[in-house]
C-alpha cells in the first residue's frame, strides 16, 4: 500500500514538471496574466502536485478552447474558488477531447470515480457529470465539496 502511495506521489510530481513544459512548448504558458497569478499562488500555497497538475491542465484546456472559464476570483481566496477558478463549461463538441485529456493526467486510464474524485478535491463539481462532460451544465466551485 505504501509503495502504491509513493508511486502515485512520484507520478504527480512528474506531471507537475511535465505539464508546464508542455504548456511552454504549445505557447500557452504565459499567454494569460491571470493564469500566471494562479500558478504563483499555487506555488505559494504549496498545493499538492495533483491539484497543481489539474490547474495547469485547466489553463491549457481554456487556451485551447476546450473549455470556457466562468468569472475568476482572486487566486488567493480559498473560500471563493479553486486557485481563482469559480467554474467552467466544456465547449460543445469538445467533451471527448477534454475528457481524454483529463484521463491522460493519470498513469493509466482511471476509473470514472477516480476522475470524479480529482474534481471533488478541487471543489469544481457539476450537478450532473454526464451532462457536464458534454458541455450542457457547468463544473461549478462548491467549497463544501473540497476534500
Amino acid at each position: 500500500m505504501q509503495k502504491m502511495a509513493r508511486d502515485g506521489q512520484r507520478h504527480w510530481q512528474d506531471k507537475c514538471k511535465q505539464l508546464p513544459a508542455e504548456a511552454e512548448e504549445a505557447g500557452t504558458s504565459t499567454a494569460d496574466a491571470q493564469f500566471q497569478i494562479q500558478r504563483h499562488t499555487c506555488a505559494a500555497r504549496n498545493l499538492k502536485c495533483q491539484k497543481e497538475s489539474l490547474l495547469i491542465f485547466l489553463q491549457m484546456a481554456a487556451q485551447q478552447r476546450l473549455i470556457s472559464p466562468l468569472a475568476f476570483v482572486h487566486a488567493g481566496d480559498e473560500a471563493a474558488g479553486f486557485v481563482g477558478w469559480t467554474g467552467f463549461h466544456v465547449e460543445p463538441g469538445c467533451g471527448q477531447q477534454f475528457h481524454a485529456g483529463v484521463e491522460c493526467l493519470f498513469p493509466e486510464t482511471p476509473k470514472l470515480n477516480t476522475l470524479y474524485h480529482l474534481f471533488r478535491h478541487s471543489g469544481l463539481v457539476p450537478q450532473d457529470w454526464r451532462r457536464a462532460w458534454e458541455g450542457q451544465t457547468p463544473f461549478l466551485w462548491n467549497s463544501n465539496r473540497v476534500s
